[in-house]
């Protein structure tokens, strides 16, 4: 009858635990969806184009995006920019600017 009853104790604590772990997997899972909607809030995007200066009639689209609640991450996403637009001119046309012309918008 002890047996019996040990058992059963055990196998109501294995029952109880596992729902316990149960319950904190769920709030786990939740607030990681809440930071993610906090973050995702925080976090703003612009797309902007490219273009070659020797490829006038072609414009490639690329997006840029900062956080809001990061200081300095505004700037550096225009920087991000300039440096996006130089290196797309490398790689089309082999320099950054036409004939030194350009060389002040960089």
């Amino acid at each position: 009858m002890k047996k019996i009853f040990l058992v059963a104790l055990l196998a109501t604590a294995g029952i109880a635990s596992a729902n316990d772990l149960k319950m904190e997997k769920k709030s786990e899972t939740k607030k990681e969806t809440q930071e993610k909607a906090e973050k995702a809030k925080a976090q703003r995007c612009t797309q902007y184009g490219m273009v070659a200066w020797c490829k006038p009639n072609d414009m490639v689209l690329d997006t840029v995006c900062w956080d809001d609640s990061v200081s300095g991450s505004y700037e550096q996403s225009r920087a991000c920019i300039r440096e996006n637009g130089q290196l797309y001119n490398i790689f089309m046309c082999g320099s950054s600017d036409y004939a030194g012309l350009t060389q002040s918008i960089y």
